[in-house]
């Protein structure tokens, strides 16, 4: 059977690691945790140019294999896996490293979660043409509200819609770009009804149904390595769904639903709770709100998550060491 290249897209807390965990218990389907690959090297890849010179493809490929073997993704590939490849693009490297893991599971396809594929779709398309896109999309309330609760980067429903609409902005121009190669599902469908989405899932990517792909499992070692992912070792919750209603005030949805209205009728989320008529107000006044409320996320409830921030920090220290000896060695070559 051909080997089988899955990207979701999908905006962060929109239920991507269930949806990869699930995919991942396929027999044929490796989904680690993801790196996030692009968003790390794609910026730095100057550094290593040109890629066709032998010693510079091994460089991108050792320091991706060391973000891929930390302890946050736990990849444990062998150093000495990738020692005799050559690679062709960022693209290449990052098909590599994933096939090299499907290779140590045994298994032949591999699915890549990485956050922000959508803006590598394009990137994605021309070096693996094969590759096959699944975009996830959750109730922007529902959304909104998740970040609130654990804000290690978005600190109020603004900022947090306003990325969101963008990303469902590039995700369904994707849809009709690669409309072949594509399928779109709402996390509310693969909570509700696991069965007949992840049957439809495996459908479109042309792989046999595997009935481990309708069920989280007990044993997710995952789990126990980072308290973001506690739940994915737990049943599915089949109505995690409009939890919004307990957390966020009126004003709040009525931000979101104005800023999201258009996508989220796109969607098929139309069961509006407000007129979704607010404009926003680049007053002095909104912006200093803005800036009071994120500052007070930051210190009340980012306090909070310290220990789920460590396994990042940890990470964050490997590319800025990274990044640091790269800059270092362009400027001595440009010398």
């Amino acid at each position: 059977m051909p080997s089988t290249k899955i990207f979701i897209l999908a905006s962060e807390r929109s239920g991507t690691n269930l949806l990869r965990i699930l995919i991942n218990n396929h027999h044929l389907i490796s989904a680690p945790v993801a790196p996030h690959f692009f968003d790390v090297f794609y910026n730095l890849i100057k550094y290593y140019a040109p890629l066709k010179n032998k010693r510079n493809g091994q460089q991108l490929l050792k320091d991706a294999l060391a973000l891929a073997n930390h302890p946050y993704h736990d990849w444990a590939l062998p150093e000495e896996t990738l020692a005799s490849e050559s690679v062709d693009s960022l693209t290449d490297c990052i098909d590599q490293l994933y096939r090299a893991k499907a290779a140590l599971e045994d298994k032949s396809g591999y699915c890549s979660k990485g956050i922000h594929n959508f803006n590598y779709a394009h990137y994605i398309k021309e070096a693996i043409p094969e590759a096959k896109f699944v975009y996830l999309v959750r109730d922007p309330r529902d959304h909104v509200a998740s970040w609130l609760r654990t804000p290690l980067y978005l600190h109020t429903p603004y900022q947090v819609i306003s990325k969101w609409n963008a990303e469902q902005d590039q995700c369904l121009n994707l849809e009709e770009i690669y409309r072949q190669d594509f399928i779109r599902i709402r996390y509310e469908d693969l909570i509700a009804d696991t069965i007949e989405t992840m049957s439809k899932v495996q459908h479109f990517l042309g792989l046999p149904i595997d009935e481990n792909c309708f069920s989280t499992s007990g044993d997710n070692k995952e789990a126990e390595r980072n308290e973001l992912w506690r739940n994915l070792s737990k049943p599915i919750i089949s109505d995690n769904k409009k939890k919004y209603l307990k957390t966020l005030k009126p004003y709040q949805l009525r931000i979101i639903e104005s800023v999201a209205k258009e996508n989220m009728i796109e969607l098929g989320y139309t069961d509006f709770e407000t007129p979704a008529d607010w404009q926003i107000n680049n007053s002095v006044m909104f912006k200093v709100e803005e800036l009071l409320r994120t500052m007070y996320s930051q210190k009340v409830k980012v306090a909070k998550n310290s220990q789920a921030l460590k396994g990042i920090q940890s990470k964050n220290a490997l590319l800025q060491s990274i990044r640091k000896r790269l800059k270092e060695q362009y400027h001595d070559s440009s010398d």
